[in-house]
C-alpha cells in the first residue's frame, strides 16, 4: 500500500517538475513557474483521493488478495506515504529540523521494517463489555489478556501487556459509571522485532495535570545532563557519569557467527530461512538491551530530581561544520 501511493506521487512530481522546468525556459522565475506547473498538472493527491479513486480501481489487479486484509491496513500505509513526502517538503523547504531528509524510498520486504497501522477498528477485548454495561447497566468479567485485530480475531498478550490493559481499563471503567467513555483507542500500530509481535495502541483521553514533585525531587531540584558519545553514556552536572554499556560490542561475536551461518546457506532454501531468523533473534535482543537501559537511565533521574535538562546536541551537523577543519 506505501510503494502503490508513492509510485503515484513520484509519478505526480516528476510531471510537475517537468512542467516547472517548461515555464522555467519559457521566461518565468522559478516561484511563477511553480505556481504555473501546479495549475496545470493539478494538486498531488493525498491519501484519500488515492483510497477512493486508484486504489478502488486497481487493487484487483495490484493485489488480488487484499479482501484478507483489515482495509484500514491500506489506509494507513497510503497515510504514511503523505508523512514521508510532506517531511521531504518540509526538510526541502526549511521548515523541518535537524539533517536534511531524502527523497522517498521504496519499501523493501527483506529489508524495511515490518509493521502497519489499524485505525480506530483496533481494540482491547474489554472494550466490548464496557459499550454493552454503557447500554444495559450489566458488567461481564473484563478481559484483559486479549486485543481484538480485524480478520485476525482475538490475539492474547503477554503478561506484561497485560498489567498495561488492567490499568487502562480501570480508567475506561470509570469513565462508563458514569455514563460517557471519554477515553478511547484511536488507532494500533502492530510490528515484529525478531520473531515476536508488539502492539502500540494510540490513547485519546481527558488532560492528564502535571504530577507533583515528590520530597527527594524538590530536594534535589533541577540536574543537567550530558550525553556522551564514547566511554560514558551519560553525565550529570553533580559530576555522576554513567558508564556506557555498549550492548553492540557485547552481542559481536554471537552477531558474527549468525552472520557466518546465514552466508553459508543457500538463497531461497529451508536452511537459510532459519539462519535469517536465528540472526532476527539476535539484532532484537542487542534492540532490546540499548532500549531496555536507555528506559533504565530514564526511570531514575526523573525519579530522582524534579527537573532534567539534556543539551540538543546534533553531532552530525557538528561534524559536518566543522569538516576540513582541525
Amino acid at each position: 500500500a506505501y510503494n502503490f501511493a508513492l509510485a503515484i506521487k513520484i509519478d505526480y512530481q516528476k510531471r510537475w517538475f517537468e512542467a516547472r522546468k517548461q515555464f522555467v525556459e519559457s521566461g518565468l522565475d522559478e516561484k511563477a513557474a511553480g505556481k504555473k506547473a501546479s495549475e496545470q498538472v493539478g494538486r498531488m493527491p493525498n491519501y484519500m483521493s488515492i483510497a477512493t479513486n486508484e486504489w478502488t480501481q486497481l487493487r484487483d489487479e495490484v493485489c488480488p488478495w487484499y479482501p484478507e486484509v483489515p482495509r484500514r491496513v491500506f489506509v494507513g500505509g497510503f497515510q504514511r506515504a503523505d508523512a514521508a513526502f510532506k517531511n521531504w517538503f518540509d526538510s526541502k523547504s526549511g521548515r523541518r529540523s535537524g539533517a536534511a531528509m531524502g527523497w522517498p524510498k521504496f519499501k523493501s520486504k527483506s529489508k524495511s521494517r515490518e509493521s502497519f497501522v489499524i485505525a480506530s477498528d483496533i481494540q482491547p477485548s474489554f472494550v466490548t463489555n464496557l459499550n454493552r454495561y454503557i447500554k444495559t447497566g450489566e458488567l461481564a468479567d473484563m478481559d484483559y489478556r486479549h486485543i481484538k485485530v480485524p480478520k485476525c480475531g482475538e490475539v492474547r498478550l503477554t503478561p506484561g501487556s497485560a498489567g498495561q490493559l488492567r490499568q487502562l481499563g480501570r480508567t475506561m471503567l470509570a469513565e462508563a459509571k458514569t455514563g460517557e467513555l471519554i477515553t478511547r483507542i484511536t488507532s494500533g500500530t502492530i510490528s515484529r522485532l525478531g520473531d515476536r509481535w508488539y502492539v502500540s495502541l494510540v490513547i485519546s483521553g481527558p488532560f492528564v495535570p502535571d504530577a507533583i514533585s515528590t520530597k527527594r525531587q524538590r530536594r534535589n531540584g533541577v540536574v543537567g545532563v550530558d550525553l556522551g558519545s564514547g566511554r560514558f553514556y551519560a553525565t550529570t552536572s553533580e559530576g555522576l557519569s554513567i558508564i556506557n554499556p555498549k550492548f553492540v560490542s557485547k552481542y559481536e561475536q554471537e552477531l558474527a557467527r549468525a552472520n557466518r551461518t546465514l552466508a553459508k546457506t543457500a538463497k531461497g532454501s529451508a536452511a537459510r530461512m532459519k539462519a535469517l531468523a536465528r540472526l532476527r533473534r539476535v539484532h532484537a535482543r542487542s534492540a532490546l538491551a540499548r532500549d531496555g537501559f536507555s528506559h533504565q537511565v530514564s526511570a531514575w533521574l526523573t525519579s530522582q530530581f524534579a527537573g532534567v535538562a539534556v543539551e540538543k546536541f546534533d553531532l552530525a551537523s557538528m561534524l559536518a561544520s566543522a569538516k576540513g577543519t582541525v
